[in-house]
């Protein structure tokens, strides 16, 4: 299951209207599609996983010592993903949000078979 660290972003007070503008999904589906992860989920979509996040999340994350680092870089460690970012992540990323919006029951694992990942 994904740790609960990279679901609090959500819960801030302006980011469901900034998600909801940004990318047309609501945070509550994102939360639930989030919270059906396991390890080999999030293995398997990698860092692809980030598109989900509003974009001031990415720039700067509070990890477990409060110390500022990128949302990618603390992402990678706790679940040790490769450090790369390339044409296949954007593209699973951007798959990822236009599955979320038509169907906003989606599970990583549909999402998985799916994108054939």
């Amino acid at each position: 299951m994904i740790k609960d660290k990279y679901l609090e972003p959500f819960y801030k007070k302006n980011i469901n209207l900034d998600i909801y503008i940004e990318k047309n999904i609501k945070v509550e589906d994102i939360i639930s599609f989030l919270k059906k992860m396991d390890e080999e989920d999030i293995k398997k979509i990698g860092n692809s996983i980030a598109f989900l996040y509003p974009k001031e999340i990415m720039y700067q994350f509070t990890d477990d010592k409060y110390a500022v680092k990128t949302f990618a870089n603390v992402f990678r460690a706790d679940y040790k993903l490769k450090d790369d970012y390339n044409l296949t992540v954007k593209h699973i990323g951007l798959a990822l949000i236009k599955n979320l919006q038509k169907n906003n029951n989606l599970t990583p694992k549909e999402f998985i078979k799916k994108n054939n990942l």
